[in-house]
């Protein structure tokens, strides 16, 4: 619960937080949509005073509360004025991020892992309440849906800030789009990136010089990458992971038969290469050009069939052909020789 942590000397001394209205008088500018906030600055005065008057102005200003209790007990008098101090801000928030840890400690020894205990966190106002495990993700839970989304698997070397990253990364997600807190899937799919944001951090040391970018994190995000090939397919997979080296590839023939995900993109492929020829705006004007063409493919009689009637000794196809293609070299064999010079 955060007691193995190191205490700074000057964590014991009061201090004072500083707020200023810069920036609020401009008419042009962005406005702050989320106000993140902890506890610690609960603990003495004129701290706390400071931050409760700072969290209402936010409120009053509509923008979004979000609550990151961050329990540090050692640096609470007693472990009941830590309680009361963390749930006496609890129900101003619209999202909280709490630890199993803190879910025992805020029900006094209760089953973190109890959906109905963790109900019993949930106030009226409350939009998202997520809930971190550590390396096995978190769970997520809102008035209309709740769930677990997985945690990314890495080697870790120091945990210290992984929490923070965590929070940051489904605060970036959710400031871009709030509506993200009534779309399920959505969520879940900001709650990989901040699980990603979380996992990353750990694997080197320090909380600050670990934070990821936003790259690091869509390129962790990538699954394999499946490619039907055919041609080579190890020269192909090795030609791509030297490219992307960050990126798993699994290139095979007839990949389409063998993976429901380049079944969907043939598919995708197919109908998008029929709506271009079908839309096709032909740059010859000829009289006895015509669109009868078929499929495209030279298995199909139409497609064998208007090629063999639109090709010219000279010129050639209409550039709608692709001249390069072996199939078409086959219909040049009776064409005008040209000598170049």
């Amino acid at each position: 619960m955060g007691s193995e942590a190191m205490v700074p000397e000057w964590a014991s001394e009061p201090c004072i937080m500083g707020i200023d209205e810069a920036g609020r008088g401009p008419v042009l500018g962005p406005m702050a949509k989320i106000f993140h906030y902890g506890s610690i600055s609960l603990i003495t005065e004129p701290c706390k005073s400071a931050h409760i008057a700072a969290a209402k102005a936010a409120k009053d200003a509509g923008v979004f509360l979000s609550y990151d209790p961050n329990l540090r007990l050692p640096l609470w008098p007693s472990a009941d004025s830590a309680r009361e101090g963390i749930l006496s801000i609890w129900e101003t928030a619209d999202i909280i991020k709490i630890s199993e840890e803190e879910i025992s400690f805020l029900t006094n020894g209760e089953n973190p892992y109890d959906d109905a205990v963790v109900r019993k966190l949930f106030h009226p106002n409350l939009k998202l309440l997520l809930v971190t495990e550590g390396s096995e993700g978190c769970r997520y839970y809102t008035k209309e849906f709740s769930g677990r989304v997985k945690g990314m698997k890495v080697d870790a070397v120091d945990t210290t800030g992984a929490g923070d990253a965590f929070v940051a990364g489904i605060l970036s997600q959710l400031a871009t789009d709030l509506s993200l807190l009534h779309k399920e899937e959505q969520l879940r799919d900001s709650l990989k990136f901040a699980n990603a944001c979380g996992a990353l951090t750990v694997t080197e040391r320090g909380a600050i010089p670990a934070l990821p970018t936003k790259e690091t994190v869509l390129n962790a995000l990538l699954e394999p990458v499946y490619i039907d090939t055919v041609g080579d397919p190890g020269k192909y997979e090795a030609k791509m992971s030297k490219n992307f080296p960050s990126i798993k590839f699994v290139v095979a023939k007839k990949a389409d038969s063998l993976y429901p995900v380049v079944s969907g993109a043939s598919i995708a492929a197919k109908v998008t290469r029929d709506r271009a020829v079908r839309d096709w705006m032909l740059d010859e004007t000829a009289d006895n050009i015509h669109r009868n063409f078929g499929s495209g493919y030279t298995a199909d009689p139409a497609t064998k069939s208007w090629l063999e009637n639109h090709k010219h000794s000279i010129f050639g196809f209409p550039t709608l052909v692709r001249f390069s293609w072996g199939t078409c070299k086959t219909y040049f064999k009776s064409g005008a020789e040209v000598l170049w010079s």
